[in-house]
C-alpha cells in the first residue's frame, strides 16, 4: 500500500473520525472523575514580603485563612491533612509603581503541596478566595541600640547600678514597615530576674521585636549583665543624747533635758543596725566663762560604733544653757570653838 492511498483512507471522514476521538476522551474523562472524591481543608494563608515591600502598618489582612479544595482518588485522599498544603501570597508578584501610586494590589493565593501529594495522580487543587487584596508599603532596616528590661527588684538592702549595666551585642537589626521602623528609639531585653539577688546577675536572653512586641524567634542571643550594689538610702534616729563639754572649770551649766533627733545615710543595711545608744551629740560650753544664758552650737555627731554611716541633718543646731559660778568651797582645819579662842 503506497503513501498516498494511506493519507487517503486517513483523511476521509475526517470530522466523524475527530468527534469519535473526543468522545472518547470525554468518557475516559468521566470514568476517571467519577472515582474522585474532593475533600476541603482550611489552611494558614503566608504572606512573603520580597526585599523592598512589606504589609503596611495598621493594615489588617481580609484573609487569615483560605480553603484548599483538594479532589483525588479515595485510597489517596484518606491520607491527606491540612498539613500537606500551604497557601500563600507573594508581595514580590506587585508592581512596585503601581503600589506606591494605589497603595495595595489583589495578590493571587498559589498553593503548595508536599513531596507526598506530589506523588498523587490525578490532583485537581482549587482555592477560595483566589485572590487577596493587601495594602503595602516600603520595607526598611535600622540598627537600634537595646536597652536591658528590669524590672524586678533584687534582695532587700541591694539595687542595681543602672550606669554600669551592659548588653553585648549592643545593637540590633530591625526590619519592617518603614511607618513602624521609623519611629522606633531602642530595643527591649525580655525582662532579666533579680528576684533575691545580692551580686552581678549575667543571663543570655532574646529581644522583644519592636514590630510584633513578641520575643524575637532569631536564634541571635543577647549577654546581659546586670552589676548590683549595695542600697544608699536614709534613716531617722530619734532619742539621741546630747554631751555638755569644754565647761569651764569654775563654771555650773544648768540645761533641760533635751533629746535630739538625728538622719543618718549610708548603707540600707547597715542603717537598719542603727540605735540611738549607739550615738551622741556635743555641745561646746567653752565660751560659758561667766555667769548667764548662752546659745550653745550642737558640733557634729562623732559615730560610737559605726562608721559607715553619716549624719546629714539633725532637729537641733544650738540649746540653750545657764551658767552659773560653781560655789567656793572651805577646807576647815580645825573646830570653830578653837578659832574663837584664837581671835580673843
Amino acid at each position: 500500500m503506497n503513501t498516498s492511498l494511506i493519507r487517503e483512507k486517513l483523511l476521509s471522514n475526517w470530522k466523524e473520525k475527530l468527534a469519535c476521538f473526543a468522545m472518547a476522551i470525554a468518557i475516559y474523562t468521566y470514568n476517571q472523575t467519577t472515582k474522585f472524591e474532593k475533600e476541603e481543608f482550611t489552611v494558614p494563608l503566608e504572606i512573603r514580603t520580597p526585599s523592598l515591600l512589606t504589609v503596611k502598618s495598621g493594615f489588617a489582612v481580609p484573609s487569615k485563612h483560605v480553603k484548599v479544595s483538594v479532589k483525588a482518588s479515595k485510597d489517596e485522599l484518606g491520607g491527606i491533612s491540612s498539613s500537606d498544603l500551604k497557601a500563600y501570597i507573594d508581595l514580590s508578584s506587585a508592581d512596585p509603581v503601581n503600589v506606591a501610586e494605589e497603595g495595595g494590589c489583589n495578590f493571587t493565593v498559589n498553593v503548595e503541596t508536599t513531596g507526598r501529594l506530589s506523588n498523587i495522580f490525578p490532583l485537581d487543587i482549587t482555592v477560595q478566595p483566589k485572590t487577596v487584596y493587601v495594602q503595602v508599603e516600603d520595607e526598611i532596616v535600622r540598627y537600634l541600640p537595646v536597652k536591658v528590661n528590669v524590672p524586678g527588684e533584687p534582695a532587700y538592702g541591694y539595687e542595681v547600678d543602672r550606669e554600669k549595666v551592659s548588653v553585648n551585642p549592643s545593637f540590633i537589626e530591625i526590619k519592617g514597615p518603614k511607618s513602624q521602623v521609623e519611629r522606633l528609639e531602642e530595643v527591649q531585653t525580655e525582662a532579666v530576674s533579680l528576684e533575691a539577688a545580692t551580686k552581678t546577675v549575667e543571663a543570655e536572653v532574646r529581644y522583644i521585636d519592636p514590630i510584633t512586641l513578641e520575643p524575637s524567634n532569631s536564634s541571635q542571643r543577647l549577654t546581659v549583665s546586670v552589676p548590683l550594689v549595695p542600697r544608699i538610702s536614709t534613716r531617722t534616729v530619734k532619742g539621741i543624747e546630747i554631751v555638755y563639754d569644754n565647761i569651764p572649770p569654775n563654771i555650773d551649766i544648768a540645761y533641760n533635758n533635751v533629746l535630739m533627733d538625728v538622719t543618718f545615710q549610708g548603707e540600707q543595711l547597715d542603717l537598719d543596725k542603727l540605735k540611738a545608744k549607739d550615738f551622741f551629740a556635743v555641745a561646746d560650753c567653752s565660751e560659758c566663762t561667766k555667769p548667764g544664758e548662752f546659745s550653745i552650737k550642737i558640733n557634729k555627731f562623732p559615730n560610737a560604733t559605726n562608721k559607715k554611716v553619716v549624719a546629714t541633718a539633725w532637729s537641733l543646731h544650738e540649746i540653750k544653757v545657764t551658767a552659773r559660778w560653781k560655789p567656793e568651797e572651805y577646807t576647815v582645819d580645825e573646830p570653830i570653838h578653837n578659832r574663837d579662842n584664837a581671835l580673843e
